[in-house]
């Protein structure tokens, strides 16, 4: 036999046919089925928590034994980065982030452990409120109506409930308005509420934060606030206006 016939009879002796041994060993040693899941938009977000969660579509052939989602201020966040735990079992969970921080992108992602190891769903992405948690508005007004009938006087203003913690309306001039959240800057975490003062022109809480803001464009006129007002859009046709974010 020559040289090359016996390399020749090498390269065929590594087949199933040859080695049955060979491969009963790889078929006993499957690859890891990790459980498929997929992660909910997040809603809810304020300066420091948000809400979102998962659904388990595939358990990998094996029981969920760990279950919840994990973030990380850069993408593909794991079971190492913060996480929470949501229970075990393959029905869809419900998961409240908290402890972030204020006006910072994060990135999340929904998990699920079985016994081959943990499988991750799709990365969503969000912003924490910055320094007034962010709430839904979206109201009319009628300026002619008697309960808003400051309205009808350029640099009047105007108080109603609304926003974060109450909404200030503040009229500039025949067709224009600026609207308000009334949570005071700083510290944001106390609440404090801004009131306009006897001119009429600024809005200040001398018992809280000690601020003072421009109601011209909601700007700092003295601190220790840094940051101005909240603002909202408005909109005005002559006879309604409407507040929205």
């Amino acid at each position: 036999m020559s040289r090359y016939e016996k390399n020749s009879i090498h390269l065929f002796d590594c087949s199933c046919s040859q080695h049955p041994v060979h491969c009963e060993s790889e078929n006993n040693n499957p690859r890891k089925q990790l459980p498929e899941v997929i992660t909910e938009n997040v809603a809810a977000i304020t300066r420091h928590s948000a809400i979102t969660g998962g659904t388990i579509t595939n358990d990998g052939g094996h029981s969920i034994v760990e279950k919840g989602v994990c973030w990380s201020t850069t993408p593909n966040p794991t079971i190492t980065n913060s996480r929470t735990t949501d229970g075990m079992g393959s029905e869809s969970f419900e998961s409240i982030i908290t402890g972030l921080d204020i006006n910072t992108e994060y990135y999340v992602r929904a998990f699920a452990i079985n016994s081959d190891g943990p499988g991750y769903g799709n990365q969503e992405v969000f912003t924490t409120s910055d320094y007034v948690d962010s709430v839904y508005v979206n109201f009319t007004i009628a300026v002619f109506d008697p309960e808003y009938a400051a309205l009808l006087v350029p640099g009047n203003s105007i108080t109603v409930i609304g926003g974060a913690n109450g909404i200030l309306i503040y009229r500039i001039s025949d067709t224009d308005f600026a609207a308000y959240d009334r949570t005071c800057t700083y510290p944001v975490e106390e609440n404090c509420q801004v009131k306009v003062d006897n001119s009429g022109v600024f809005a200040v809480d001398t018992l809280c934060c000690k601020s003072k803001y421009l109601l011209l464009d909601g700007s700092v006129v003295r601190g220790p606030a840094t940051y101005p007002l909240k603002s909202y859009r408005t909109s005005f046709d002559g006879t309604y206006l409407r507040v929205f974010n």
